[in-house]
């Protein structure tokens, strides 16, 4: 496993500081409000991390904190007329809401500020008495001065600091240093806790790094990680506290994540394009959000457009489709078992070891999409390799915490199917249609072009047979006049040009046993008793592009129409 260490500013081989175990630290939310996309990145990110470990066989204590005390927390308290109590619980629900949404693995570990105080305050006191921090009228404060090593993560001087740049709270000019940062904050305001100093609450940037030292041996770990706004001045605050107290920067590796922009813009509520991760969810589903999440490297700034999610949403369907349709036929012929290919999901997860390459990960599983594909469209169907292949792709996804589970169907379910299956098989086609119709009142897993009418499918495949007509007389015929491209793309999309085309790929044994069912499927359905030979071969034709577009085989057809290209070149077809 190699990891860029933010630390060393360099990719490095990851050695544990245990043989087999990994502990990883992830600054969690401030919770006064929804969880944003924004959020939701390190989420992913890290949750992938730690999938890739546990494949690997290692043993993964994974922390992730609520912050529950702050000052947005009182201001949004009093909005809403509750406690600060009541609005934390509410919105602790609903970032686990979104983790549930996400299929997002729990933390082992995911400790609550106000949950810790007493940890907290004694490890300020410690602090106190090893001369890092000191007590101003009921404030504590933390001697950045005294850590000669300050800045290391963030490369930023302390000579270069100025007043207020490592606060989270007002600085009332009472310290030592305009650098030093507060422990501990005296109020009379909102929520407090008794301390040894003052009624009052703690200071951001000691919370995690006292969770650490409160979970973890000697408050070290191997990984901390977090949004890279994190880096400065909270993960250098809490590297100093952990230099003072135990004289190491808490983890030897430290991993942060870039932000997301909308359209180009940084994400603010000042521009209006906030967007929460509920509602995203909701809109898109985990399996297209999280892609998207995954499509660009963790260390990158990440992008949403229209046109992005667009492109994702085509890609998941790929994948979305081939699983149902082979799902479909694993359960009709009644294959078992859960044997995976190993060297493809390894192959896949080397991807990931090498730094979360999640980009190149993702190519890997439509790479899988193609080769499941290919093992069920041809005619003498090896059911071994095809459930192998299955189970391989499935695997694949799994490991990366995706959700792709074909609906499994009931007894009735897979009898109806196979009965549907028996008439086609002996050209009963008037009971195939009445077995069709009865199945797709059945469900979801319906939604499935095997299962759309086929005058339906030839509705939509003579219009990308059409499309492409056009794309390629424009792009790649002399002809300039719109009377003379549309002379030219008769020879094309006649009645006769389909059916003579569909009887030579037929011929020349082009294509799988799948879509000939399909072209047949459309061929046997009459729009009226005086259709033509001509007219239902045309259907077919249009019938099985319908089918294909719809799966996402776009190469298919391009394969198709490439072939179509040829035939009318160099055959008659151009004196029709």
């Amino acid at each position: 496993m190699k990891l860029f260490n933010t630390l060393t500013n360099k990719k490095e081989e990851f050695k544990p500081l245990k043989e087999g175990e990994v502990s990883i630290y992830v600054c969690g939310p401030t919770v006064y409000n929804y969880v944003h996309i924004g959020n939701t990145r390190p989420m992913i990110v890290f949750d992938v991390l730690r999938r890739t470990f546990e494949y690997l066989g290692n043993k993964v204590t994974f922390v992730s904190n609520f912050t529950d005390v702050d000052d947005k927390i009182i201001k949004a308290a009093k909005q809403e007329g509750i406690t600060e109590k009541e609005l934390t619980d509410k919105y602790i629900k609903a970032y686990e809401d979104v983790r549930r949404g996400l299929n997002l693995e729990f933390p082992t570990y995911a400790p609550r500020v106000t949950e810790t105080m007493d940890q907290i305050i004694s490890f300020i006191q410690k602090l106190v008495d090893k001369g890092y921090a000191y007590v101003v009228d009921g404030d504590v404060y933390f001697r950045v001065s005294k850590v000669k090593e300050y800045g290391e993560l963030s490369g930023i001087k302390i000579e270069d600091l100025v007043a207020g740049a490592s606060e989270r709270v007002e600085d009332k000019g009472v310290k030592e240093e305009t650098t030093d940062f507060a422990l501990w904050k005296k109020t009379d305001e909102g929520i407090q806790f008794d301390s040894p100093w003052s009624k009052g609450r703690p200071g951001w940037h000691t919370e995690c790094v006292v969770m650490i030292n409160d979970i973890f041996e000697n408050g070290r770990i191997d990984i901390h990680g977090g949004g890279q706004d994190l880096k400065f001045p909270h993960h250098e605050n809490e590297i100093a506290q952990s230099r003072a107290l135990n004289g190491h920067p808490i983890a030897d590796t430290w991993m942060h994540n870039q932000m997301i922009n909308i359209n180009n813009e940084k994400m603010s509520k000042s521009l209006g394009n906030v967007v929460w991760a509920k509602d995203l969810i909701v809109e898109l589903g985990c399996n297209v959000y999280k892609w998207f999440m995954l499509s660009s490297h963790y260390r990158n700034p990440l992008n949403m457009t229209n046109e992005i999610i667009e492109g994702v949403k085509k890609e998941v369907a790929k994948v979305e489709n081939v699983l149902k349709q082979t799902s479909l036929y694993v359960q009709v012929n009644h294959l078992d078992g859960d044997g995976f290919n190993k060297d493809t999901v390894d192959h896949m997860v080397d991807a990931l070891a090498d730094d979360l390459n999640t980009s190149l990960a993702l190519t890997e599983i439509l790479n899988q999409v193609k080769v499941l594909n290919q093992a069920m469209r041809v005619k003498e169907k090896d059911n071994t390799l095809i459930l192998k292949e299955y189970n391989t792709l499935l695997k694949m996804t799994d490991v990366i915490g995706f959700v792709f589970k074909p609906k499994q169907l009931d007894e009735d379910e897979l009898e109806l199917y196979s009965k549907w299956l028996d008439v086609k098989a002996v050209k009963d086609f008037e009971k195939a249609d009445q077995y069709r119709a009865e199945i797709n009142s059945k469900g979801d897993y319906l939604m499935n072009p095997d299962f759309i009418n086929p005058l339906v499918l030839a509705y939509l495949g003579d219009s990308v047979l059409e499309l492409l007509v056009r794309d390629y007389l424009v792009k790649e015929s002399e002809l300039k006049k719109v009377n003379e491209l549309c002379q030219e793309a008769t020879h094309f999309v006649s009645s006769l040009s389909h059916e003579k085309f569909i009887l030579h790929l037929l011929e020349i044994d082009f294509l799988t046993e799948k879509e000939v069912g399909i072209f047949k499927r459309g061929r046997n359905t009459k729009t009226s008793k005086r259709d033509t030979k001509e007219h239902r071969y045309s259907t077919g034709f249009e019938c099985l592009i319908g089918h294909l577009y719809l799966n996402e085989c776009k190469d298919r057809i391009y394969e198709i129409f490439d072939e179509f290209k040829r035939y009318v070149n160099e055959t008659n077809l151009r004196q029709i």
